[in-house]
Parts: C-alpha cells; structure tokens; sequence
C-alpha cells in the first residue's frame, strides 16, 4: 500500500484559497482544528496554507477541511474559478478612496474620550497630539 494517498487535491491556488476561507470566516487555525474534531492539526494546516505548499491534502482531508471552513467542495471550485483573493484595481487608484469608516470611528473615539476626560488628561492628550504630529 502507498503511503501517500494517490488522490491529492492539487491545484496551484490551494493555499491562498484556503488562507481566503479561513480569514473570511474569522477563524484561526486552531478553531479550525476544533471544528475538524481531531481529524485535521494546526500544522498541516498551516503547511497546506503555505505558499508554496509544503503538504496537499487528499480529497478527502479537503473535504474535512471544508466543512471546518463552512464550505464545502462545489464552493471551494468556484472560489477558484472567481478568485476573490487577487482583486485589482486600476493602476493609480488604490489610494483614490480613504478608509473614511475607520477613520470616523477612531476620531469619534478619541472624541468621546477627550469629553470624559478631565482637564488634566485632556491637557496630556493635547501635548501628545502635537509630539505625535511633528514626528
């Protein structure tokens, strides 16, 4: 008997697509494991994830991994078809829109914070903003 499965699932994008399911699911690796009941570790999946990959799994290790995932084979194709993970945008327009999102959230923030502070710490908060912005 071998003693490699001779049903490995390859495909040159294996990692990236593996690495897109599981950030866009938010998990870690280890989570991943948890939900594979034992039946995948955080190594290998970190080694199947690797680019380029130091290990592919069999159809059937993928499919554990899938469902790990919350995905399953017939999507895990057609993300490679798709390939969302190499998204381009134009030459010269990647800076064209800021993140205004975060940016509003971090200055409601510091707002909220400089309200509640006292005159003491809002005095420090001052001095910081302005060593902070000659650096």
């Amino acid at each position: 008997m071998a003693r490699y499965p001779i049903d490995r699932y390859e495909h040159p994008e294996l990692p990236a697509a593996l690495r897109y399911l599981r950030t866009r699911a938010g998990l870690s690796r280890a989570q991943v494991v948890v939900r594979a009941d034992g039946q995948l570790s955080a190594v290998y999946l970190a080694q199947c994830e690797a680019d380029p990959p130091r290990r592919t799994p069999s159809k059937a290790k993928l499919d554990v991994m899938l469902a790990a995932l919350g995905s399953n084979r017939a999507e895990f194709e057609a993300l490679l078809a798709e390939r969302p993970w190499v998204r381009r945008v134009a030459e010269g327009t990647e800076w064209d829109t800021t993140p205004a999102a975060v940016w509003d959230r971090g200055r409601d923030e510091l707002l909220a914070l400089y309200d509640q502070a006292s005159d003491a710490e809002r005095a420090e908060l001052l001095a910081f903003a302005r060593r902070a912005r000659r650096a």
